[in-house]
């Protein structure tokens, strides 16, 4: 196995990529994993700390949105459509539930979460539900 150098982690990676058809908008999508910076921008917003609580709650509002806008990309230069994920989540928003469904389920399969995410949301909810609070 190589040394790995600083010009190995400079080098732009090729990230795999899915095109998936989309029959409502009459043609083909491109989605892909993310990169480490975009999974952090979209694990970060699935957490929000409250004053006064002593655990960040799950903030599930755009999340299927977020992801979506976070990996579409063009098909032919990989880079992202929708650069402002604000904008992407208002465009995307706007589409056919079916149609961000197709989108998503592809991106989570480029995407999966790790057992330790989802062990920590499921844990979050149970103490939640156990304190008698609704946070989602």
């Amino acid at each position: 196995m190589a040394n790995l150098t600083r010009d190995s982690f400079t080098a732009v990676p090729d990230l795999p990529r899915k095109q998936i058809e989309l029959p409502t908008l009459g043609g083909t999508a491109c989605v892909r994993r993310m990169n480490a910076g975009e999974r952090s921008q979209h694990q970060s917003a699935l957490w929000r700390f409250v004053p006064g609580s002593s655990a960040p709650e799950i903030v599930l509002e755009y999340n299927d949105l977020r992801l979506a806008a976070l990996t579409l990309v063009d098909v032919e230069s990989g880079q992202r459509l929708f650069p402002d994920i604000d904008e992407g989540i208002r465009i995307l928003g706007q589409h056919d539930a079916k149609t961000v469904d197709l989108i998503v389920e592809a991106a989570r399969e480029l995407n999966p979460l790790n057992a330790e995410e989802v062990d920590e949301a499921v844990a979050h909810i149970k103490a939640t539900e156990s304190s008698g609070s609704s946070s989602a």
